[in-house]
């Protein structure tokens, strides 16, 4: 399981919805009860569009025991063009399925609104482990198409969305980071 590292939720009373901000306080999404699913949707913001990525659902159950039911594809930390983001790898992080049974700790990071043909500079300065990072296209995250060493460089296609893995070279390392996302 992901934990989602968001900077803010600010409720808009006008829209009765809740507002995303990542942790380097950009727009992100937002959440909003839909009566006619009986859920709260998450939508990711695509420029002028919003796409629904997740919700959740909660029910009571004779009042002593809630379940949740969530489908939270694509739902991870939000990281904008031109910003920085602090996070931590720990023995309770996600791992990295695509190199199970060996135990690399991971955070993926959503790309917020990449511009199509402008190049995406991305630093990972890590405190505690070697770092290692790669660049997915979102809706293929066994498949890299840029990565391994800091810094490196890529450009965005159009229609596509992408998901930055902060991982570590070495098996069971942990530690703090911090990511930058850089495009002229």
């Amino acid at each position: 399981m992901t934990i989602l590292k968001w900077g803010d939720f600010k409720f808009d009373e006008t829209a009765g919805k809740i507002l995303i901000y990542s942790a380097s306080g950009a727009l992100w999404g937002e959440m909003i009860y839909s009566e006619t699913e009986g859920r709260t949707e998450i939508y990711q913001y695509q420029g002028a569009a919003k796409t629904l990525v997740g919700w959740i659902k909660i029910q009571d159950s004779g009042g002593s025991e809630i379940n949740a039911e969530e489908n939270l594809f694509g739902l991870v930390n939000p990281i904008g063009i031109n910003d920085s983001a602090t996070g931590e790898l720990t023995t309770s992080s996600a791992l990295d399925p695509n190199y199970l049974p060996s135990i690399y700790y991971k955070d993926d990071w959503n790309i917020i609104h990449p511009v199509p043909g402008q190049q995406i500079t991305i630093a990972l300065v890590a405190v505690g482990f070697t770092d290692w990072m790669v660049v997915f296209d979102a809706s293929d995250l066994e498949n890299e198409i840029a990565g391994y060493s800091s810094p490196l460089t890529f450009t965005p296609q159009a229609g596509k969305d992408y998901v930055i893995r902060v991982s570590t070279n070495n098996t069971e390392e942990v530690g703090t980071y911090t990511l930058t996302l850089v495009s002229p």
